[in-house]
């Protein structure tokens, strides 16, 4: 990646702490009533993977290999880690 490139994940973590269950319960009111108004699709047909690590050890293994990350969580399970490679210019 070049000198001040951006890198950008979205991914799927799994739930594993009592306010990552606690947080996708609470979503669970809002997200359906979402979908129906926006016309979702419940199976797209996409293979999906067992869900293995919690956003906990993710944003560990972010701090770890790409220090600066910021992983932010979303709507289903989602993810986003966003990093800007140093040295760009200012």
């Amino acid at each position: 990646m070049a000198p001040g490139g951006r890198l950008t994940v979205v991914g799927l973590a799994a739930s594993a702490s009592v306010w990552d269950w606690i947080v996708s319960g609470l979503s669970l009111l809002s997200i359906p009533m979402a979908g129906r108004l926006h016309g979702e699709t419940r199976d797209i047909g996409v293979p999906v993977a067992r869900l293995r690590e919690s956003l906990a050890e993710i944003r560990r293994a972010a701090a770890l290999i790409l220090p600066g990350a910021r992983v932010r969580r979303r709507f289903y399970d989602r993810y986003t880690l966003t990093w800007d490679r140093p040295g760009g210019r200012s």
